[in-house]
């Protein structure tokens, strides 16, 4: 935040369910990713900051993500860290989303399970990483 700051106009909220809220309504039902982004679309909007730079990380980034993927003309740019977007990538019905998890899928996440089942740690982590590197290369020269 302090960084960000000096240059930037810095907003950090807590998305519901999280400190230091009170847990209202129902935590299965009014904590999901939709109910999160819905509520970062509209603290953007009755703030009047669209676009924003979003800022996100873990939890935040796949909420940051979301709601850009369906608000669009909110987000200006994206930092995200480690957002867990393969909950993304299995709701969409695009040939590239689902092409890219299913390539992880049959090509990382199967065989390290594999490796790893078998006691072969070495060989799960290289595995992992090579098709980390594989699948991400592919991505970037596509794009």
């Amino acid at each position: 935040m302090d960084y960000f700051s000096k240059k930037y106009r810095t907003i950090s909220y807590s998305r519901r369910f999280a400190y230091p809220n009170k847990w209202m309504g129902n935590v299965v039902t009014d904590n999901t990713i939709e109910e999160n982004a819905k509520d970062l679309a509209e603290l953007i909007r009755k703030l009047d900051l669209a676009p924003a730079h979003l800022v996100g990380a873990s939890y935040g980034a796949f909420i940051a993500l979301y709601c850009a993927s369906k608000n669009p003309e909110l987000a200006k740019t994206m930092v995200l860290n480690e957002p867990p977007i393969f909950p993304f990538l299995a709701r969409s019905h695009l040939k590239d989303d689902v092409e890219l998890l299913n390539g992880y899928r049959s090509r990382v996440q199967n065989p390290t399970q594999n490796a790893s089942r078998v006691g072969d740690f070495k060989k799960a982590a290289q595995v992992a990483i090579d098709g980390i590197m594989e699948i991400e290369n592919f991505f970037w020269s596509a794009s």
